[in-house]
């Protein structure tokens, strides 16, 4: 299988000033704070700046590094108002009248991450804010686990191992994400708060030496989640 490295690289990065900043949604306990303010790009040179890039589910950076997820475009029929949210609860807004970043996470999208030379247009506290982030999510997690759903079910089946598919919202493609040797661990629910774990061998299905199915064999019906990592 071959690979376009560039998927590795922000396709999508440029800088903006955030204006006219207002709190949209306050914060509770569970719920991050909604804010919504005006961005336009100010270097016309930067991927995604002209035509302007922008999209749900893209990252913004202000310029003490806080990190907000973009919930909203076009708001008030506006291309250049959106709503963001505070993703990990910082309690602060977009920092006005200084430089920030509009950004698409490299590769699929799904992440924060944004390549760490975009942070020498920021404040020089953001580089040791969104690392203490990314260094707590390196060492307190798996890297790459997915957890994929079954339910009641005796064979609990990972199809399509080759092939884009959506998985617990996510466009995924297991054999470009964990390869032709992953690992696996699967989870029967025993109750609405207890799981057991297994480490069990599934059946793996190949075609032209390639996994095109996993398959794992249970004695009796059950619900619950196949965990499979690099």
């Amino acid at each position: 299988m071959s690979f376009d490295n560039r998927k590795y690289l922000n396709s999508v990065a440029w800088r903006t000033i955030f204006a006219n900043t207002v709190l949209n949604t306050a914060a509770t306990t569970d719920t991050p704070a909604l804010w919504d303010t005006t961005i336009y790009p100010i270097d016309d040179n930067e991927p995604g700046a002209n035509p302007m890039d922008i999209s749900i589910d893209y990252f913004a950076i202000s310029n003490a590094g806080y990190i907000y997820s973009i919930t909203a475009i076009n708001v008030g029929s506006n291309p250049y108002r959106i709503t963001v949210e505070d993703t990990f609860f910082s309690g602060y807004a977009p920092t006005a009248s200084l430089r920030g970043i509009i950004y698409k996470s490299a590769w699929k999208g799904y992440a924060f991450a944004i390549a760490p030379v975009f942070l020498n247009y920021l404040d020089n506290s953001a580089r040791d804010y969104i690392g203490q982030i990314e260094k707590s999510i390196l060492w307190r997690n798996d890297p790459n686990t997915l957890a994929i759903p079954f339910t009641n079910t005796k064979t609990p089946t990972i199809s399509n191992y080759q092939s884009d598919q959506t998985i617990n919202e996510k466009s995924v493609n297991l054999a470009e994400d964990y390869g032709e040797t992953p690992k696996f661990l699967i989870a029967i629910t025993v109750s609405s708060t207890k799981r057991q774990y297994y480490e069990k061998a599934p059946q793996l299905n190949l075609v032209d030496g390639l996994i095109d199915s996993v398959v794992f064999n249970l004695l009796t019906l059950a619900s619950g989640y196949i965990y499979i990592s690099n």
